[in-house]
């Protein structure tokens, strides 16, 4: 009887490390995903401001940062087709790439939640462009913006679905 119950005891020692094994697990996959997903939204945030703030002149973003800091900040320009991409696109590219990924985050507890992400990531790039073509708000109505968003936005999705698999 008492060499039974130590097995039952180590029996139940060891399922006590399976179980805290696995959650131990569990949450190194969820902190995986969620450093995946910080890291998808922020940095091309990052190098979207980055554009902004040293390839633009007198926008909103540069007058408010050189206020608070006081001085002019460098501006770069280069006459050439890698410009004209940097400032007609790649922050459209950029921020509807991130958007598609912070939906996501936002929906990831869904069923299908990288086609509601989709969704909500295309009518969220169409209404702002159609808000700039009547006027609403500050901008230049492209229909290249609208392309560029469509390719990031399927970028990022894909890259979701793909993390999703693994």
């Amino acid at each position: 009887m008492l060499q039974q119950n130590a097995v039952l005891t180590f029996t139940a020692f060891c399922g006590k490390i399976a179980i805290r094994y696995q959650i131990r697990q569990r949450t190194l996959i969820l902190k995986r995903k969620n450093l995946f997903l910080f890291f998808n939204i922020s940095f091309p945030l990052s190098i979207g401001l980055a554009i902004y703030v040293f390839c633009y002149q007198n926008t909103y973003i540069n007058t408010t940062i050189e206020n608070i800091l006081g001085f002019s900040l460098p501006y770069f320009y280069f006459d050439n087709a890698f410009h004209r991409f940097l400032t007609c696109w790649a922050c459209d590219i950029l921020w509807a790439y991130s958007l598609t990924f912070a939906l996501f985050f936002c929906f990831k507890s869904f069923n299908k939640s990288w086609l509601i992400t989709c969704i909500l990531s295309v009518l969220f790039s169409l209404v702002i462009e159609l808000l700039q073509l009547v006027g609403i708000i500050n901008g230049t109505f492209d229909i290249w913006d609208i392309v560029m968003e469509f390719s990031a936005i399927i970028i990022a999705v894909i890259i979701i679905k793909k993390e999703k698999k693994s």
